[in-house]
Order: structure tokens, then sequence, then C-alpha cells
């Protein structure tokens, strides 16, 4: 799957200066609530929301939030995440936009889990959950984002490309093992060939390489040098 990212008509420049920035940057279904409340004073955060709401819809290929007006996206998010924060509920009161309205009891939200039971993971909804936080400043950084657990097996499938992508040979003490599959950061290229040493292959395995299967096939007219099961 490969994922694109286009139309940055709403984009914005950082610089600083809160009074510069417009709360009108984002399509509505992907808003933040601070967006939706108005605020002028924001940041990346408010692209951190906005990524837990498109994974939301490759979950199921519906609109996790999908408001009709500002109005209504502020409560449908309140009844899937949960209330307003003291501090956004003040916004709420004080916007003009929003005068006249009130929202019902949503202290009892349908919650991400049950909105996606047995369609997500439960390291996706964790994920979800992270990215969707009402309040901002709980929301993690992007490098915070790619170290949650949800990626992990993920990054074994890309160290798998890798793997894949050269062939060498382990030899050490006479031994030799042929068609071990390693990445190509440590395929070493010595005067015999595309050999590593064996202490390198040794230390990936103990850097969780255990958890991905190593070709152990000897290429064509290799058989005969394999190592017995005390060599290796």
């Amino acid at each position: 799957m490969t994922l694109k990212l286009c139309d940055f008509g709403f984009a914005r420049t950082l610089n600083g200066k809160p009074s510069d920035m417009t709360d009108y940057v984002a399509t509505r279904w992907y808003r933040a609530p601070e967006l939706l409340l108005s605020t002028r004073n924001y940041g990346m955060n408010v692209d951190q929301w906005a990524i837990g709401c498109i994974m939301g819809e490759l979950i199921d290929k519906q609109p996790l939030f999908p408001g009709e007006s500002e109005i209504d996206q502020i409560y449908i998010i309140q009844n899937v995440i949960g209330p307003l924060t003291p501090e956004q509920h003040e916004l709420f009161t004080k916007n003009p936009r929003f005068l006249g309205y009130k929202f019902p009891d949503l202290s009892r939200p349908e919650t991400l889990e049950r909105k996606y039971a047995g369609k997500a993971s439960k390291l996706a909804i964790s994920f979800m959950k992270e990215l969707l936080q009402m309040d901002s400043s709980k929301r993690p950084t992007a490098e915070e984002a790619l170290n949650h657990p949800y990626f992990d097996t993920l990054k074994v499938g890309v160290l798998k490309n890798e793997i894949v992508k050269s062939k060498a040979c382990l030899r050490g003490n006479n031994n030799l093992l042929s068609g071990i599959l390693v990445p190509s950061s440590i395929h070493t290229k010595h005067s015999k060939g595309g050999y590593v040493k064996r202490q390198e292959v040794e230390k990936l395995v103990d850097n969780n390489m255990d958890r991905i299967r190593i070709s152990t096939k000897f290429p064509k007219g290799d058989s005969d040098k394999a190592p017995s099961n005390n060599s290796t």
C-alpha cells in the first residue's frame, strides 16, 4: 500500500505568530477539535488528529466523524471520543457561532473500541487513541507515533524485504552455510565473494532476527558443504 500526500490548499506555515494563523485549515471531517472551536494557537498536532481520522476511514471505508456542520462535527467527535476538555468547553461557550447550542450528556461515549470491534487490532485501536486525544498537548509527535508498538509488525515486514535484497554466505571455523539471507546494510563483499562474518549474523539474531525466518536452503552444488547440527 502506498500513502500519497496531496492537496495542500489549506496548508499553513508555522512561524510562531498565532495571530497569523486561521482555524480553517482542513476539511471538516478531519479537523481537530481546537480548530473547530476557532483557536488560532495550534501546532502540528492538528495533523496527528487528521491521521487518526484517516486511519479510521481506512479500517472500514467510512469517515470516522462525518459531521454535516461544525457544531455537528463537535457533537459526533464527543459521541465517540468523549466530552470536550474544560478549556475547550470554555472556548465553545464563548464562541459567538455556537450561541444557544447545548450538547446532551456525552459522559458515556461509544468509544473507538466499540466502533471498530472485530475490524481493527488492539494495537491499531491503541494507536488511534493516541492520535485522537482531545487534549492536543497529549497527542504524540510524528517520531513518537512511529515508535508505537503498532508499527512493530510493519518494521519486521520492512526488514524481511531488506533481507531478501541480499544473499550472502556465512563462513567461519571451516564451516560454510550458503543461502542465508541478510540485510544489505551488513552485506560485506570480500575477495572470495559476498561473505559476512558469523559474528555479524549472530548479532542480528540477538537483535530480534529470530522473529524472522531465515532461509537455510543451499544453492545448487553446495549441498555437500552443509554444516552439521553442531556447527551452527
